[in-house]
């Protein structure tokens, strides 16, 4: 579905603060929300369409309490 898109993802912590983000170009959103899991403190990420910054998913790590 994100293939084909550019997407901004802002990766947040429990507490809902802004922690880390990347821009993935498309083919690139599923490396890039590995890339952003790997930080410990990130437990969701928000992928908005880059060009009018539309909510497009929530991806939560799994067994974080968000």
């Amino acid at each position: 579905m994100f293939d084909s898109r550019t997407l901004g993802l802002r990766g947040f912590s429990a507490e809902g603060m802004l922690v880390d983000a990347r821009l993935a170009l498309p083919g690139e959103a599923d490396v890039m929300i590995r890339n952003l899991f790997e930080n410990r403190a990130v437990a969701y990420i928000d992928a908005h369409h880059a060009a009018h910054g539309c909510f497009a998913a929530r991806v939560e790590r799994h067994g974080a309490q968000v």
